[in-house]
């Protein structure tokens, strides 16, 4: 098997057929997809089923207890046979016809990474933006560290994310034991791709996009966004954060220019924090502070990254609490009044 693409699902009934249709239109043979349900509620198991029964090369897999994307992508690589593993979140989809040109790349340059764009749709496909981050380094493979400096420069904070827009060599994976935290609704991807490319010893990039990101209203990040609950915030900065401390203590050991380009900028990383938390309710603000009074080993890791009232916030979370309680009405009530004019 040369390619196992791994697909995690949990109530995406609406485009779980739209992302598999988009797999299975392709001028490649040698793959396999592989489905796992994360404990859904909804009719898609039921829609994968079907595509089991006509097609050979769609595997299930069910979990007994949700360990949301993370867990059900780690599940994918434990059950994978392909040489090479490319993840496919279930409400996107794959440009039809791209598989040989990408497993053409892969195997003739026996790559341990092939990076490429994004393209960003609306909920029913019609494209926003097409993304510019990767270039043409194709005609001979760069180490890793190589490529992030000639594609991110000093903005590889702000793309650290995004494991769907590379196809990665399933034993080199193990090698470097790229797993993804388990149980958490938001920020397991963060380091996941930065991680594999300052590992990677053979890499290139496509400036083309051939992935398309669907910005579905019910996805976590737009409920992070829309909503602010205090798990999810803690989630996007302190959780998230820690793994880019991570990734920084890694890099120090494999190159010092890629870990002095993260330590720049882990202060744009903490510092949205404080505008995060006034857009929350009380609620779920307070549900934050509680998760830092059971964290403050994460909480110290970080803290000192932040400007003076977001590390005001991460470490005096009592006090700052009351704080930002008697900010955010104000805040709020600013953000409306400027949102009618």
């Amino acid at each position: 098997m040369d390619l196992s693409i791994i697909v995690p699902f949990y109530r995406v009934e609406k485009y779980i057929s739209n992302c598999l249709e988009s797999i299975l239109q392709q001028n490649f043979q040698n793959y396999e997809i592989i489905c796992v349900n994360d404990c859904s509620s909804d009719n898609s198991r039921n829609i994968v089923l079907e595509y089991t029964k006509k097609h050979k090369n769609i595997r299930l897999f069910d979990h007994k207890i949700n360990k949301k994307v993370g867990g059900a992508r780690n599940t994918g690589l434990m059950e994978a046979q392909g040489k090479y593993i490319w993840f496919v979140d279930s409400d996107d989809y794959i440009v039809p016809n791209s598989l040989a040109l990408l497993m053409s790349t892969c195997m003739e340059n026996n790559l341990d990474v092939l990076a490429f764009n994004i393209k960003t749709v609306t909920d029913d496909g019609h494209l926003i933006q097409k993304e510019n981050t990767f270039k043409n380094y194709n005609n001979e493979p760069l180490n890793g560290p190589q490529l992030l400096q000639a594609t991110f420069g000093n903005q590889l904070i702000y793309n650290l994310g995004y494991p769907y827009r590379a196809i990665f060599k399933n034993d080199f994976l193990k090698k470097i034991n790229a797993v993804f935290p388990e149980n958490i609704s938001y920020g397991e991807e963060t380091t996941y791709m930065a991680r594999c490319i300052v590992y990677a010893k053979r890499i290139m990039s496509f400036s083309n996009a051939y992935y398309c990101y669907r910005q579905n209203p019910s996805s976590v990040t737009n409920k992070l966004e829309v909503g602010f609950k205090g798990e999810l915030v803690f989630q996007s900065i302190v959780n998230a954060g820690n793994y880019v401390q991570d990734l920084i203590n890694e890099c120090e050991s494999i190159d010092q220019n890629t870990a002095n380009i993260l330590k720049l900028g882990m202060p744009w990383f903490i510092n949205r924090l404080f505008v995060r938390l006034l857009k929350t309710s009380y609620k779920e603000r307070n549900i934050f502070f509680s998760l830092c009074n059971e964290n403050q080993q994460l909480i110290s890791n970080i803290a000192n990254y932040g400007n003076l009232h977001n590390k005001f916030v991460l470490k005096q979370p009592k006090l700052s609490g009351l704080v930002i309680s008697i900010i955010s009405p104000i805040y709020q009530f600013k953000k409306i009044v400027i949102d009618r004019k």
